[in-house]
């Protein structure tokens, strides 16, 4: 009977949908040394382990180190910080390393606090397509943080962002974000 098949293959269906699924182990360890009352460096070694249960190809892991300084200038908090990182998964096609290079700084204006960020990152890919090249690409971000305190412990954050890239094998790009959060304080 034709109904006897299609309730079998619904609920194979069902059943394969509900068995995908993925897991993912995050191990970080991060050291902190003042320097002086306003300045500080932060270290930060982290490992994530990622397994797809449905055998997407996507199953690996990513390793990132970075390194951090901050000062306090004139009430302005300045953060530069370096992030390497390599990312080894199942698919070579998805495997590279990515250097990021960014500069925060924090402006106090009455309860408004402004945090416009710069951010260069650089990715190289490690397999060579199909015309023997090795892919490369790099991003410039441009974001301005916007935050400002309800009370004393939910803040409300707006960051309008200006994205650019490109890369030696397709063709350069533009995008414009923006994100609303709510960030609660426990």
């Amino acid at each position: 009977d034709h109904r006897d098949l299609h309730t079998a293959y619904r609920r194979q269906r069902q059943m394969c949908i509900r068995d995908r699924y993925s897991e993912d182990q995050f191990f970080s360890l991060t050291g902190t040394t003042k320097h002086s009352e306003n300045s500080s460096w932060k270290i930060n070694l982290e490992r994530k382990n990622k397994t797809n249960h449905d055998d997407s190809g996507q199953n690996g892991y990513a390793f990132g180190m970075s390194v951090g300084y901050q000062i306090k200038l004139y009430d302005w908090n300045h953060t530069f910080k370096l992030v390497n990182s390599i990312n080894d998964f199942q698919t070579d096609t998805n495997d590279y390393s990515e250097m990021t290079l960014s500069y925060k700084f924090g402006i106090p204006v009455g309860n408004w606090k402004l945090s416009p960020l710069l951010k260069q990152t650089n990715s190289t890919y490690r397999v060579v397509n199909t015309d023997g090249v090795k892919k490369t690409s790099d991003k410039k971000n441009v974001s301005i943080e916007l935050m400002y305190p309800l009370t004393g412990w939910m803040i409300l954050s707006l960051t309008p962002q200006f994205e650019q890239g490109n890369s030696n094998t397709s063709a350069a790009y533009q995008k414009n974000l923006a994100s609303l959060k709510m960030i609660l304080i426990f």
